[in-house]
C-alpha cells in the first residue's frame, strides 16, 4: 500500500514537472514567434532601404554620365 502511495506521489510530481516544461515551451515558443515577426519586419525595412539607395546611386550615376558628355562637348 504505501508503495502504492509512494508511486503515485512520484507520478503527480512527474506530471507536475512536465506540465511546468510545457508551460516553459509554450513560453519560449511565443517568444520565438514574437522576434521572428520583428525581425522579419526589420529585414522588409532594410531591403526597401537598400532598394532607395540602389535607386539613388542609379540616378547619381545617370547624372554623372550627363555632366561626363556635357564638359566632352564644351571641350569640343
Amino acid at each position: 500500500m504505501e508503495r502504492s502511495t509512494r508511486g503515485v506521489v512520484e507520478g503527480t510530481q512527474l506530471s507536475d514537472a512536465a506540465g511546468k516544461a510545457l508551460e516553459d515551451i509554450d513560453r519560449v515558443s511565443r517568444q520565438l514567434d514574437e522576434l521572428i515577426v520583428r525581425i522579419s519586419s526589420q529585414a522588409r525595412e532594410e531591403a526597401e532601404r537598400a532598394n532607395d539607395v540602389a535607386s539613388n546611386i542609379q540616378h547619381i550615376f545617370a547624372v554623372t554620365e550627363q555632366t561626363s558628355e556635357g564638359t566632352r562637348s564644351t571641350a569640343q
